[in-house]
């Protein structure tokens, strides 16, 4: 996570001394998008963790990717136009994160 800040910090720096306003807007959006959302995902992941992992991963990740894609374009951009493009195309990303978590606990099953 510093990094993530790090980074968003650069860019906003970047973007003042270029006289690039619209970096600025972008960098800001990014981080508070993040932010947001990962901890979203936590609060959402945690309980459901011990329940079904599988379930945690699916459920956390679509609501974060969800937080992270409206908060983001509406700060950096106004406008929600390309909302449901990020969602969808995160979303495959959130369902091959959950398959893979349920067939590597098939396969690999814990020790009680």
């Amino acid at each position: 996570m510093p990094l993530v800040y790090a980074a968003g910090l650069v860019s906003w720096l970047v973007g003042d001394l270029a006289g690039w306003t619209a970096l600025q807007k972008i960098a800001v959006a990014s981080v508070v998008a993040f932010t947001a959302s990962e901890t979203v995902e936590a609060v959402v992941f945690t309980p459901l963790r011990k329940r079904s992992l599988t379930l945690g991963v699916a459920l956390s990740g679509t609501v974060g990717l969800a937080l992270d894609s409206w908060i983001f374009l509406s700060l950096a951009f106004g406008s929600l136009a390309f909302f449901w493009g990020q969602f969808w195309g995160k979303f495959e990303m959130v369902a091959i994160g959950a398959l893979l978590t349920l067939a590597r606990r098939r396969l690999l099953p814990v020790a009680a």
